[in-house]
């Protein structure tokens, strides 16, 4: 015991673990602690029943001891698989496969295009040529758009996927600016099928047209990344310093606000510039009327305000890709289903502790010990087919 007790992480964990009632006095039998390491692993293997117990005239734990173990083990063991002490929320999305993240978040930027230019265009349209012709009108923009709207937002995810930079700031180097008209080069590239259906079925337009509106959208969308990349980088965050100065749940509601005015930004670029543009094409190219052209231009612009403004919000947020990896991890019984307010716990109970943006285990021996469980969850979950023969 005086081999055990001569570390202020042992003495610390006795004193949290052992109440005035419990037989301290156990940890001097021999025959049950032979060892130092046993006695370290006991009172390691104490700390979750003590936080998460019952007390009358406290709160009730949010889960049961068991259900804290296992999914802080499943925590602890992707930590030591990256090698980490540090628990960092928009981190945890690289534990887990991107292309369900994708998926979603193309579904749903689908369903955003067909509703964006299907009913509120649609509704546009329909104040000057009657709402059942501008629902049809809508409907036909939205299906030929849609596939399309998902597929370049679907891209910008999985580039982005691709950064685990920490949130709530936004870098300026000219890698940054490079990228940002790469991803304008790619989404005018997805685009142009887009454009050419766009010209069979709606336009009805010559082969000339057809091919001019095609290329058209490659220098628009160039311009529209790079000129919405500038105003959010003058309207950036803090620095990468300041931002790891707050802690946890603060760096998720400042992700939250940086989203907002992510989407914002580019919602408004992309409308001023889609409507004006498709204004130009109705006056220059199809010679229709001032007024044609200016219901074009709204039904145009609200409509991809509306499309890019939530579909680059939900592609740039981390909050986004770590809500959607946590339910991920949930289906696989690793988490609480909802993980901030878990962790959030865990720290008020004084299991883990916040330092800067990250959480980290209390102990790190803690961690460590729980990582064993998480492998035991892991086997569980993934058992090992016998050997044939």
């Amino acid at each position: 015991l005086a081999q055990a007790v001569d570390s202020p992480l042992m003495v610390a964990l006795i004193r949290d673990t052992y109440r005035r009632s419990d037989p301290v006095d156990e940890l001097i039998d021999s025959s049950l602690f032979p060892t130092r390491e046993a006695i370290e692993d006991h009172l390691l293997d104490r700390v979750l029943p003590i936080a998460y117990a019952r007390y009358s005239g406290w709160p009730a734990p949010p889960c049961t001891a068991d259900e804290a173990r296992q999914w802080l083990g499943s925590l602890a063991r992707h930590m030591n698989d990256e090698g980490t002490r540090d628990l960092a929320w928009w981190q945890i999305p690289r534990w887990v496969p991107a292309w369900p993240r994708v998926l979603v978040t193309a579904l749903l930027v689908w369903l955003v295009a067909v509703l964006a230019f299907g009913f509120v265009g649609g509704f546009v349209v329909g104040l000057e040529n009657g709402f059942r012709y501008g629902l049809k009108h809508g409907l036909v923009y939205a299906s030929v758009l849609g596939p399309f709207y998902a597929l370049a937002l679907g891209i910008v995810c999985t580039i982005n996927e691709g950064h685990s930079r920490q949130p709530g700031w936004l870098p300026r180097d000219r890698t940054d600016i490079r990228t940002a008209l790469m991803v304008g080069f790619l989404v005018g590239l997805v685009f142009m099928p887009a454009n050419w259906l766009v010209c069979v079925l709606v336009y009805r337009c010559g082969l000339v047209t057809r091919l001019a509106l095609m290329f058209a959208y490659w220098p628009v969308n160039i311009i529209l990344f790079g000129i919405s990349f500038v105003l959010l980088a003058k309207m950036a965050g803090p620095s990468a310093e300041a931002a790891s100065s707050i802690d946890p749940r603060s760096l998720w509601r400042q992700d939250r606000r940086r989203t907002l005015k992510t989407g914002l930004v580019y919602g408004l670029t992309a409308g001023v510039i889609y409507g004006l543009m498709i204004g130009l094409i109705y006056g220059l190219v199809f010679h229709a009327g001032l007024k044609v052209s200016l219901v074009a231009v709204v039904e145009v612009g609200l409509a991809n305000m509306l499309t890019f403004g939530i579909g680059v919000a939900l592609v740039s947020s981390a909050t986004w890709a770590a809500t959607l990896a946590n339910t991920q991890l949930w289906r696989r019984g690793e988490t609480s289903a909802c993980l901030l307010d878990f962790l959030e716990d865990a720290h008020a109970r004084e299991v883990l502790r916040s330092v800067g943006p990250v959480y980290q285990f209390r102990h790190a021996r803690l961690q460590d010990r729980l990582a064993g469980v998480g492998e035991e969850v892991l086997r569980v979950r993934s058992p090992v087919a016998p050997a044939p023969g």
